[in-house]
């Protein structure tokens, strides 16, 4: 009887303890006052996966459905929005969108993925289903297409434009055509290299290409930015855990600081390793006088030297010379006194 009442005991125990863990799950989803919930499609290649992993076929129309449900007592607005994988300038893959698409990205999420809400308006406790039409094209395609859904809580930003880091949702979306691997990409490339603004700082930018329709995870890269004309090492830099997203440019930053960009030849060679691979790049450069003024005189990023620090400068460099020429002359006149002395010494000798 005893050994039945401890049983009974730890069942009622476990229960309550799953039940606080509920509670407390709900309440960090209320945290943001909406939560999101993904309809997992028949097409999910992995069910284990939070995340639509979907299969797909040429010109096979499907359609995705979000569960959105508000948990608050007031009504939100939550906007919706579509983007791509990117790889940010951290070696971090992100989803926004992307000004410059990398050329070797074809029919990529945004351009498969369209639904006809941009926003929804959800009452108290409400609950709407958001339907995305998914319609690959008539191509097959290597690897995978990568993107993301974000629902974001327009009712979160204040007047003054500030928007919570916590007020929104992202939903991962994978597409393939065959669930094979996808996180073994093989090729990298030094795509582009030159001087540039980035956020007003004056940088060496670098861009790696990963042109695979695959991810490429947890590298290491050594990089160096050397001058040609005397072989100097200008910047050295290593960096671990950085990866870049299918078909996606990562830009590598050589961060100048206060130096001004200078004219001249300039060398980029950089060793990326993982476990599997080792990549050895490298590339030449020019900078002319033209980009570097232009890109010293927009960044705000630059010692200004006041004109009275210049003009006491050149003051102080004048005093120093004037101060030299008469230290010079009067060691001169010095040394011939001394000589004169000298010789009036030795003609009294003489007399004697």
């Amino acid at each position: 009887m005893k050994n039945k009442a401890l049983i009974i005991l730890f069942i009622v125990l476990g229960i309550c303890g799953m039940k606080e863990k509920q509670v407390v799950a709900t309440e960090n989803q209320n945290d943001v006052g909406f939560y999101v919930t993904p309809v997992t499609p028949a097409t999910q290649l992995d069910l284990s996966r939070s995340f639509f992993y979907v299969k797909t076929e040429p010109e096979k129309e499907q359609i995705l459905k979000v569960n959105v449900t508000n948990t608050t007592k007031e009504e939100k607005t939550i906007e919706i929005n579509i983007a791509n994988a990117m790889s940010t300038e951290n070696g971090q893959i992100d989803f926004q969108e992307v000004l410059v698409k990398e050329t070797s990205l074809k029919n990529s999420v945004e351009e498969l993925i369209t639904t006809k809400d941009k926003e929804i308006t959800l009452k108290s406790d409400e609950t709407k289903t958001v339907e995305f039409s998914m319609k690959p094209s008539k191509d097959h395609y290597e690897g995978v297409k990568m993107g993301a859904i974000t629902f974001k809580n327009k009712s979160g930003e204040e007047a003054n434009g500030m928007v919570s880091v916590y007020n929104s949702y992202k939903i991962d979306v994978v597409l393939s055509e065959n669930g094979d691997d996808f996180r073994n990409g093989e090729v990298l490339k030094l795509k582009k290299v030159g001087p540039e603004l980035n956020k007003g700082r004056k940088v060496i930018q670098a861009e790696i290409q990963n042109p695979e329709s695959k991810l490429v995870r947890n590298l290491e890269i050594k990089a160096k930015l050397i001058d040609k004309k005397n072989n100097k090492e200008i910047k050295n830099i290593h960096t671990i855990d950085y990866g870049l997203a299918p078909n996606s440019v990562l830009p590598f930053i050589f961060d100048l600081g206060l130096s001004n960009i200078k004219p001249g030849e300039y060398k980029v060679k950089m060793t990326i390793t993982n476990v599997d691979n080792q990549w050895d790049l490298e590339k030449d450069f020019k900078i002319n006088n033209e980009q570097a003024k232009k890109l010293n005189d927009e960044s705000p990023f630059r010692i200004n030297t006041p004109q009275w620090v210049k003009f006491l400068s050149i003051l102080l460099g004048i005093s120093v010379v004037v101060i030299i020429i008469i230290l010079i002359k009067r060691k001169n006149k010095w040394q011939k006194e001394s000589k004169h002395r000298k010789s009036r010494r030795k003609k009294g000798k003489k007399r004697k």
